[in-house]
């Protein structure tokens, strides 16, 4: 909480603003600002270093915004296929892919009682772009007679007692 209010108070330089830093300056990024990678002070030029930690600290700033409040309880709507073992003879692959193009999932769909998939309810859409790089992923991103590309987010899901409760 404390972070919180520091950060609240605290000036920001606009992030467009010109860098005006004393070139003896260094600037140290840490492992959470480098994807968890440790990267020498060489490897990234202090331009660089100054636009993360400004962007850090405009994060930080911004997450201290975030109001949670008790007793909220959200409803989910997802369509749930209990795929199990209706279809032996297949075992078809299955790509997760976000409508940034991003591959989130990427494997051979399973045979068991709890096997399943879950996609959302809600229509996705991709940038062409994005989309015409996908070969052979048909079955999950497709062109639309509007030209717009739809994408279908799907991952499996275990379909156990768990599953019911949550």
């Amino acid at each position: 909480k404390r972070a919180c209010e520091q950060a609240k108070t605290m000036h920001l330089t606009p992030l467009t603003e010109p860098l005006n830093q004393e070139p003896s300056q260094i600037l140290v990024l840490n492992k959470e600002q480098t994807g968890d990678i440790p990267l020498p002070n060489w490897a990234y030029a202090k331009e660089v270093a100054s636009w993360v930690q400004k962007l850090t600290e405009s994060d930080k700033r911004k997450a201290c915004l975030v109001e949670v409040h008790t007793g909220f309880h959200e409803d989910l709507c997802r369509f749930v296929f209990p795929y199990r073992e209706h279809y032996p003879s297949t075992r078809p692959h299955l790509l997760t892919i976000l409508p940034s193009g991003q591959l989130e999932g990427d494997g051979i769909l399973g045979h068991n009682d709890e096997a399943g998939l879950v996609a959302y309810t809600f229509p996705q859409s991709m940038p062409a772009f994005i989309a015409e790089i996908w070969h052979n992923a048909d079955a999950f991103i497709w062109k639309r007679p509007n030209d717009t590309f739809a994408v279908v987010q799907t991952w499996p899901i275990e379909i156990n007692p768990y599953f019911w409760q949550s």
